[in-house]
């Protein structure tokens, strides 16, 4: 995403924005990555009772807001660490793209060329990077877990989620939104898990739009 936005903080956490205006004096555009979406959502209940956070954006929303994965995603992982215990990491890229970039319901042809080889080169870096040791960086998560605690979040919401997404994820998007009281549930049609790179012009000012309107 291009632009600024200043006098916010935002977190980029997995297709997520967690704006914390409190901060931007000291660093008015600053910009981190994970990979759950999850993460803002916690940080958000974490900060809650001193109302840090002004807004939350989360696009294409999955990790461990989905709870108990579905029997596709979880075929689609075992498809995906097949292929790479047997070093095929092309075939565990083009897994990820087949599932994420193209989504369930299009042909490859219906997906930009160029989008596709781009998300293939991320992954294909991902995928060489050393493997996540649990020892040295345990995870934690909230107790109860933020996926009971959705009612909780007493802050601007925007949830954006492509229609052509794996069914899981679209549902999530449903369910967020009917838990987060006051939340803006947004569908783009034709549009799989990677939103704001296949609609990067309309995403900017989707979220440029909400983000500015917070009081």
């Amino acid at each position: 995403m291009t632009g600024s936005l200043d006098r916010r903080l935002l977190f980029c956490v997995s297709f997520a924005l967690v704006s914390v205006p409190a901060l931007a004096t000291t660093v008015p555009d600053s910009r981190g990555a994970w990979t759950n979406a999850v993460v803002p959502i916690e940080l958000t209940l974490r900060w809650a009772a001193y109302r840090t956070v002004a807004s939350l954006v989360l696009v294409s929303p999955g990790g461990a807001v989905l709870g108990t994965p579905a029997d596709d995603l979880q075929a689609l992982w075992r498809a995906e660490v097949a292929a790479l215990d047997a070093g095929d990491i092309e075939g565990a890229v083009e897994v990820n793209l087949r599932a994420w970039v193209d989504g369930p319901s299009r042909p490859v042809e219906a997906v930009d060329a160029a989008l596709r080889a781009f998300v293939a080169s991320m992954q294909r870096d991902a995928f060489e990077l050393p493997e996540w040791d649990p020892d040295d960086t345990p995870e934690t998560e909230l107790s109860p877990p933020a996926s009971a605690r959705l009612a909780e979040i007493d802050c601007w919401t925007l949830i954006l989620v492509g229609e052509a997404d794996q069914p899981a994820i679209v549902d999530a998007g449903h369910h967020l939104a009917a838990q987060i009281r006051g939340s803006r549930h947004v569908s783009w049609p034709d549009v799989a898990h990677m939103v704001s790179l296949e609609r990067p012009a309309e995403f900017q000012r989707l979220v440029l739009d909400f983000v500015d309107a917070v009081p």
